[in-house]
């Protein structure tokens, strides 16, 4: 009752009646006149009751409580001047959400010396939030209660609970920024691509070593477990560890999940991450599980929804699994595409359009009568267009020239192939010329071994042995940054098989 008689007096009547839409001559509903008896204070809490519900209601009425509830939340609404939502903490998110919404309105409150409502708010949310584990949430929380109970109201058992709470979150807080560090330096380097990626996995593996004391030492606490597990992860993948790394997302989900209300942002990616790993492992049937098990944990409709469909497109591809990839692309909304994601990103859904129709056009892929038919895809926009890609000379722009050469080579278009040889051996000279793309130059001679050989089978599988033996025998390294989207021995019998 403190609180909302502090509120009410906060609050001017004309800002009331703004938020509740009342205007003099209307019939005043119950909230309005709840606020009227509890301003004129000429009334005990029963007699209020009794004015409202009869008489044989008194302060526990059910009906009473919920109405001084409602009637707080709009006296915050007037005070703060914004629409102040209902909060909820179901989740995760939710908590993390409204939490930190009503950290704010807990500071407002106490700029504006309402300390009594400060304080219950304060309370209420931490008493919500405070098993989610969201460190700097709980330490501005629990911050404000142990000030709250030095003021007017003092109170020695809280603010030593408070202040002890307050001690304890700024120690994860510390040891979170430490995770957090590491964490945006490895994403750093991937971004930046100065480091090759063995450089940054044993970069990110030795991070996880260091980190491992404080990721043990706070299991319960969601960003800590998922930073480290991306860490971790990120470091096993980028050194070909590709068993390990599903171990570990497997340690970090199981972690995580133990918590309330896990992070589903968190393990999602994770989830994602495990299916990546059978990419690299180019292990079907693992592949598979590792789909299914993300379907559960990725919220549908998603951008994480598409990349699992992305995920399982290349997985059909590089594993000849030709039907899956057809069947899952076949499944994809091309109106999600176009709502979640960048023109950039959507490029390379195009790739992979564009594989899925080469292996119709060679053969390789026959469509059953009762399957779902693909969008209309246009051959000759996709070889025209000047791709957005372009830029990234030693990522996705490298299979958009490579099928775009092979297509023009089974369509038959050999003059159109010829004119773009020496385009093809300057890039490959210019921009593929570290260990890390001998798998990716590699194939770009064996295109040119094609036109050199003037489009005959046997011709052009001489030239190729040599070419095609340095490729099986790359580095470690090369086959870790390929971006074969169908093997390059696979793709190669599917030309060769084609010429003549």
């Amino acid at each position: 009752m403190k609180r909302i008689l502090e509120l009410i007096q906060a609050v001017s009547p004309h800002n009331l009646r703004q938020v509740i839409g009342y205007k003099k001559g209307d019939e005043p509903s119950k909230l309005y006149r709840l606020y009227q008896y509890l301003r004129s204070r000429k009334y005990s809490e029963d007699e209020v009751a009794s004015l409202l519900y009869g008489a044989t209601a008194g302060r526990t009425f059910t009906a009473y409580r919920a109405l001084k509830s409602s009637l707080t939340h709009v006296l915050l609404e007037a005070i703060l001047g914004d629409s102040v939502t209902k909060p909820t903490y179901r989740t995760y998110d939710e908590a993390y959400e409204h939490g930190h919404r009503q950290l704010e309105i807990v500071r407002i409150l106490v700029s504006k010396r309402l300390y009594t409502s400060a304080r219950e708010a304060a309370s209420q949310t931490f008493r919500h939030v405070a098993d989610y584990e969201i460190a700097t949430l709980n330490l501005g929380l629990t911050d404000l209660l142990s000030i709250l109970h030095l003021g007017v109201a003092y109170n020695e058992r809280l603010f030593h609970k408070y202040h002890k709470l307050y001690v304890y979150y700024s120690e994860v807080v510390r040891d979170q920024a430490i995770i957090t560090d590491h964490y945006r330096l490895i994403r750093n380097h991937l971004y930046a691509n100065r480091l090759s990626p063995l450089e940054v996995g044993d970069l990110a593996t030795k991070y996880a070593e260091q980190d491992r004391v404080i990721q043990q030492r706070y299991l319960h606490v969601p960003v800590i477990q998922s930073m480290y597990a991306q860490t971790e992860l990120t470091g096993l993948m980028l050194r070909g560890e590709y068993q390990q790394a599903i171990r570990s997302a497997e340690r970090g989900t199981a972690i995580m999940e133990s918590g309330k209300g896990a992070n589903l942002t968190a393990i999602s990616l994770l989830a994602l991450s495990q299916i990546e790993c059978t990419i690299k492992l180019r292990d079907f049937d693992l592949g598979l599980r590792r789909i299914e098990a993300a379907r559960t944990r990725v919220p549908s409709g998603t951008i994480n929804d598409l990349k699992i469909y992305e995920h399982a497109i290349r997985l059909g591809l590089l594993t000849k699994n030709y039907d899956y990839a057809y069947l899952a692309l076949a499944e994809v909304q091309q109106g999600k595409l176009k709502e979640l994601l960048t023109q950039r990103h959507r490029e390379f859904w195009s790739i992979l359009e564009a594989y899925v129709h080469m292996l119709i056009v060679a053969g390789e892929l026959s469509v059953r009568s009762h399957w779902p038919s693909l969008n209309r895809f246009r051959l000759s926009k996709f070889l025209n267009e000047v791709p957005v890609n372009v830029r990234n000379k030693r990522g996705t722009n490298i299979q958009i020239l490579i099928i775009q050469a092979i297509i023009l080579i089974l369509q038959g278009k050999v003059d159109a192939m010829i004119d773009r040889t020496d385009a093809l051996s300057v890039y490959s000279n210019r921009y593929l010329r570290s260990e890390e793309d001998l798998r990716n130059s590699g194939f770009f001679k064996l295109l040119l071994h094609v036109v050199n050989a003037n489009f005959r089978k046997d011709k052009a599988e001489r030239k190729a042995r040599k070419t095609l033996q340095v490729m099986k025998e790359a580095p470690q390294k090369s086959h870790q940054n390929d971006l074969e989207i169908i093997p390059y021995e696979t793709l190669w019998e599917i030309l060769v098989d084609r010429l003549d």
